[in-house]
């Protein structure tokens, strides 16, 4: 992944607060620095119109997938 990217949340990744955002698809506009510890890692997302940057990478990593050009 990397700033930019466009990606779409599973449509069951979640099943408790973040439920609405099933099937979403966001943009990654940050990504905090790899220092080897993956749960340290951050994402900044951009999903309906709101910056989000409290999101674990790996998070997005297993809960969403790559959108092409096509859609």
């Amino acid at each position: 992944m990397k700033p930019g990217d466009l990606r779409r949340f599973h449509d069951d990744a979640f099943v408790a607060k973040e439920k609405h955002l099933n099937g979403a698809v966001f943009m990654i506009v940050e990504l905090s620095p790899d220092n080897g510890v993956p749960s340290e890692r951050y994402a900044a997302i951009l999903v309906d119109g709101t910056l989000d940057d409290d999101w674990f990478y790996y998070v997005i990593e297993n809960h969403s997938e790559a959108v092409d050009e096509a859609g």
